[in-house]
């Protein structure tokens, strides 16, 4: 072998993919977020439950480093985005249980009455009898609503299996920019979720199997009123209901399946049919939805590494209009 070669071999990749820089810094931000608020809310910290899992994760980003570092970039993207995306979710779940516990007032009068401006044609409370009734209906919304639980992981994998790093990256820093700017909203927009602001009961949805809209009722319920005063795996249960994350991340999967080869057409309608859904088997206001879109729009743009990339699109934008302006010279 080469003496090149073999220094080539020795020094390996550089095992550091600094379009992942970003995701690193937001993690950080939220580590430090969480150990303020433990602190100063007087907080216990369920180590036992919380630390196995962190264990696990940083030997999984530990593992993909070493792989970039001996060539395997492919494996490497793939597990080190993975573990990226459930570290960002586990510290937002827990960011969510921590700014539940400030107590800012329930916002869930404001949220009604934005459905009832914007969507005067539709009641929820209606609708959602009308859809918990469906035996047929119900399951095929739960079960379009859970895949969010999966995909993302299978859209990581492809796009790693295929070399297209850059998307990777761009989807991962997206994701986590969007969770982050979902539960700095929910710190200040709290609510109780639609299914207990219009009293319906778990009797009324017979069919429902996503309990998202009673129990994050009760565990913010005991974060007020101090029952509970400790952070684990048991208060993690998808607090937020503005703006809808679901929205979100439907969005977003959307925008990164919607190129895969063969299946990116049928993904970007999977996700494009879990919108409707999200209001009933979410237990969100319509509003709530619009908020998840617009939130996953900002996170889009604003983890594009290339700047310059955004006003060459308003650039094009603007060209097009100048384009089909009449002339008004002589």
């Amino acid at each position: 072998m080469p003496t090149g070669s073999w220094s080539a071999y020795v020094r390996g990749q550089r095992p550091f993919d600094r379009r992942a820089a970003q995701c690193y810094r937001l993690l950080a931000i939220q580590g430090m977020a969480i150990v303020a608020l433990i602190w100063a809310l007087g907080f216990g910290y369920r180590g036992q439950d919380i630390d196995p899992v962190l264990a696990v994760l940083a030997g999984i980003v530990a593992t993909a480093l070493l792989l970039r570092w001996r060539g395997l970039a492919h494996l490497a993207a793939g597990l080190e985005a993975s573990a990226l995306v459930l570290a960002a979710s586990m510290a937002v779940a827990c960011l969510s249980v921590l700014v539940a516990a400030l107590g800012a007032p329930y916002q869930d009068n404001l949220l009604a009455g934005a459905d009832r401006l914007l969507f005067p044609f539709l009641s929820w409370p209606a609708l959602a009898r009308a859809a918990g009734a469906d035996a047929r209906l119900m399951a095929a919304m739960c079960w379009v609503y859970s895949t969010l639980l999966w995909q993302p992981f299978l859209l990581i994998a492809l796009l790693a299996a295929l070399g297209r790093f850059d998307r990777v990256w761009h989807f991962v820093r997206a994701w986590m920019l969007a969770l982050v700017l979902s539960v700095a909203i929910f710190a200040l927009m709290p609510a109780v979720t639609a299914y207990v602001h219009y009293g319906l009961s778990p009797a009324d949805s017979p069919f429902l199997t996503v309990n998202a809209g009673w129990r994050p009722a009760q565990i913010i319920a005991d974060l007020r009123s101090g029952a509970i005063r400790e952070l684990g795996v048991g208060q993690m249960a998808g607090l937020i209901t503005f703006p809808s994350f679901h929205a979100a991340g439907a969005v977003l999967l959307g925008w990164g399946f919607r190129r895969v080869p063969l299946i990116g057409i049928p993904f970007l309608l999977l996700n494009a049919a879990m919108l409707p859904t999200i209001p009933v088997i979410g237990s969100h206001y319509f509003v709530d939805v619009l908020g998840g879109i617009a939130i996953a729009l900002l996170a889009i743009v604003g983890s594009d590494r290339d700047d310059g990339r955004r006003w060459r699109y308003l650039k094009r934008a603007t060209s097009g209009l100048r384009r089909t302006e009449p002339r008004t010279d002589g």
